[in-house]
Order: structure tokens, then sequence, then C-alpha cells
């Protein structure tokens, strides 16, 4: 990714005439990369990078977490398979079990935990 203040000077570098391949040989970047910055510049006026298409998007929203969260509070024993099946989810059980953990804060226990005896010493 070009960093701001060198893609406003590539901005100025091509309105002084300068062509894309001494464009390329004074910054360091692609002539791909420094096209497309001159294309959004030109198209929208914008040189701000469009971080806002990068990565995969979520499949599940804010209600489906809530109703996520309903249905473990009303049945803390569910299992994964259960949750997935209720909401009709079409992610994997490994995803939904991040969500559980990371986003809505549950932990899961596989078994009880007992006292351990006292180990008499010999």
């Amino acid at each position: 990714m070009i960093p701001i203040e060198v893609r406003k000077k590539i901005i100025e570098a091509r309105k002084k005439g300068l062509k894309l391949a001494e464009i390329e040989k004074a910054y360091g970047y692609h002539k791909t990369s420094i096209s497309r910055l001159l294309k959004l510049s030109r198209e929208t006026g914008e040189i701000t990078p469009k971080t806002d298409k990068c990565g995969r998007k979520t499949t599940t929203d804010a209600a489906d977490l809530e109703k996520m969260k309903e249905l473990i509070k009303a049945r803390p024993d569910i299992t994964l398979e259960e949750i997935k099946e209720e909401m009709k989810l079409s992610i994997s059980l490994s995803a939904i079990s991040q969500k559980v953990r990371n986003k809505l804060g549950f932990r899961v226990k596989k078994r009880q935990y007992m006292q351990v005896r006292e180990i008499e010493p010999m």
C-alpha cells in the first residue's frame, strides 16, 4: 500500500507532466499501482486507500450474535451443532466456536471439575 504522503507526491508529479515510467523509477511502485491511484484521483478526487473493501465479509450480523447469546443463556449445555441447526447457519463449527468465544465471551467446559483427593504422604 502506498502511504498518503507518497500518493500526494505521485499526483503532483503526474500533474507536472512526468510519465508513468519516470514516476515508477522515482518512487519505486509498479506502474499498475500508480495508474490505479491516478484513476482513483481522477474519478473520485480521493487518494485515500479503500480499506472497506479488504478482507472477508462476515456472515453473521449483530442480530445473529444476539440470538446466539440468548440460545446459550437459555440452554447452557447447547452444542455447536445445535446452534448451527437452530439458527440455520451456513458456517463451519469452528467459525461458530470462534464467535461464541471471541465475540460473545463464553467458555466451554467439557466436563465438570471435581475436588482432588488429598494424597497421603508415605
